[in-house]
């Protein structure tokens, strides 16, 4: 497949706007797959509550939140469903990975920085690489990947 110029979308995936970033994501994979939960549901089934206070040198201003940090890995462990987590510094090995996994109709949740994401149009320094999209498409002769963003009904570019 490397070398060859992909336009894909994963066959199926329904998106459907959420209030939380990765408990809307876990639900609409959740839904690709055939069950059916609320997105209040899965935060419960997750032990998704939680706090953190974090502010850093770089930071501006401090973020608040109220989740636990391992939602998905709590939810699957309570549900008896297996994940698998990848975890790279490399670009390529990461983009490899997610091109196979949208080549063999799977949607991939991921963690992005939300500044990156032109759609919301953030500044540069908004920093937060906790925010959880799911990967749903790429086309490459566009440059572009699909993304089913919790507060957006479409899937965004």
């Amino acid at each position: 497949m490397q070398g060859v110029m992909m336009r894909k979308l994963v066959d199926n995936f329904l998106h459907r706007p959420g209030v939380h970033c990765e408990s809307s994501a876990l639900r609409d994979i959740f839904e690709f797959y055939g069950f059916t939960f609320s997105e209040s549901m899965i935060f419960g089934l997750g032990s998704g509550l939680g706090f953190i206070y974090w502010y850093g040198k770089q930071m501006p201003y401090p973020f608040v939140g109220g989740r636990a940090r391992d939602l998905h890995k709590n939810l699957c462990n309570n549900l008896g469903v297996s994940v698998k987590v990848n975890k790279t510094s490399s670009k390529t090995k990461a983009y490899e990975a997610l091109r196979k996994l949208i080549a063999e109709d799977v949607p991939v949740m991921i963690h992005v920085d939300m500044p990156f994401l032109k759609y919301l149009g953030l500044p540069k320094e908004a920093h937060f690489g906790g925010h959880v999209v799911v990967v749903a498409g790429i086309d490459e002769n566009k440059g572009v990947v699909y993304i089913a963003d919790t507060a957006f009904e479409k899937l965004q570019l």
